[in-house]
Order: C-alpha cells, then structure tokens, then sequence
C-alpha cells in the first residue's frame, strides 16, 4: 500500500535525495542510551535509500529529541520522505514536517527549501488519487503542508479539479475524520489561523457535498456507503 507516485512525485523525491546529499552524519548517529542501539547501528550500517522503513520510523519518532541533531534529521529526510508515500503505515508527514521546523531555518534554506516544498505539495496531491483505503490520507499531507507554512487555497483547488475518485474518497474521509472538529477544537493549532480556517471551511463547504453527490452514482458499493456516512457528519 502505497500513495500514487507519478513521475512528478518521483522527480521531486530524486531532487530531495541531491539536494540533501551534502548532510551526511558525521559518523555514527548519537542517541540517548535508552534508545535501541541496534537499531541505530543500522541507520548508518547502509546506504541512505536502503535503511530499513522500521528503522527510519523509529529514527523520526525520536529525531532531534533522543537520537541525532539537525544535520543528521537532514541527512534522512529524503529517506523518511520516501518511506511516507510508499510504506505509509510507516512513515508520517505531519511529524517530519514538524521535526523539520525545528531546524534552524539556515541549515535548509533554498534550494533546500524549495525542495521540500515541491515535494510536499507533489505527495499532497497524490494522496489525493490514491484511495485512502490505501495510503496515508491526504489530509495528512495537507497539514503537513500547513506546518511548513504553504497556503491552503491552490492545494484545496487541486484536490478539488482532480477528476479521480479517489479524490471523493478523500474528501469523504476527511469528513468521517471529523477534520472541522478537530481543528475547531485546536488540534491543528500548529499551523496559521488562516489556513487552519480555510481547510476546515472547505471540508465542510458546499463544493465539497457538490463533488460527493456528483459523483455518488460512479462509486461502487463500499465508496456510496463511505459518502453517505461522510453526509451524515455534516
């Protein structure tokens, strides 16, 4: 399971692993004494693109806090991108996303930057034609997006020209995830007002039910079933 990689998202995960490619440890990972030290080993036991997804999960969970320092998180960030959109259940974009602005802004400033924007808006979109049955769901990657402080407005617009279905799906299992709620209640408080605000709006807005019920007839039985709850929520 995996989210859609297109050639685009391709393109931008091969432009993360060059631009970063100059962050490489300076030896061995430091980490605290409590943390698993086999597993460490192996951060650096291979190259970058062959560290074990488990291990690059572990490493992100306790990265600049327990294990490593700024140029080490730079040094995996391709590879923890990688793993995102194609071992989701192993890979998290909002926690990379967060970790990655605990970073001095100076240590990943252009073209670093813009890398890494281009890539997220890319895997944003991409989870938005994979189903959600499949892969993290795109709201994931939205608030992601929101961390590292992108405008909410062309992302909400690609989603909604995006002719898939999956893209209903999508929009159906933000809503079964009751965002608006969530935000309302401060869970996205890690991201500008506004943009919280406009997703939030947009879930629970009319293109969205348009969308859905343009689109109820063309859905099989599972993803009728999956907009029907969605309306129910709202």
């Amino acid at each position: 399971m995996s989210v859609r990689i297109n050639e685009d998202l391709l393109a931008a995960l091969e432009d993360l692993y060059r631009v970063f490619a100059d962050r490489r440890p300076n030896g061995q990972v430091d980490a605290s004494p409590l943390k698993d030290a086999e597993r460490i080993a192996q951060l650096t036991a291979s190259p970058l693109r062959d560290v074990p997804a488990s291990v690059i999960e572990y490493y992100v969970d306790g990265a600049l806090w327990t294990i490593g320092d700024a140029r080490d998180f730079l040094h995996f960030l391709p590879r923890a991108l990688e793993v995102a959109v194609r071992e989701p259940g192993l890979g998290d974009p909002l926690l990379v996303a967060t970790k990655l602005t605990m970073v001095p802004a100076a240590d990943w400033a252009d073209p670093k930057r813009s890398t890494v924007i281009t890539f997220y808006q890319r895997a944003t979109h991409a989870a938005a034609i994979t189903n959600p049955a499949k892969s993290i769901a795109v709201i994931d990657w939205l608030h992601g997006c929101g961390v590292l402080g992108l405008p909410a407005a062309p992302l909400l617009a690609e989603w909604l020209r995006t002719p898939y279905l999956n893209a209903t799906l999508q929009m159906a299992t933000a809503i079964t995830q009751q965002v608006p709620m969530h935000i309302a209640r401060g869970d996205w408080n890690d991201v500008d007002p506004a943009f919280a605000a406009a997703v939030a709006d947009w879930i629970g807005g009319t293109a969205v039910q348009e969308r859905m019920l343009a689109d109820l007839d063309r859905l099989d039985a599972g993803g009728r079933d999956l907009v029907e709850t969605a309306f129910m929520y709202l």
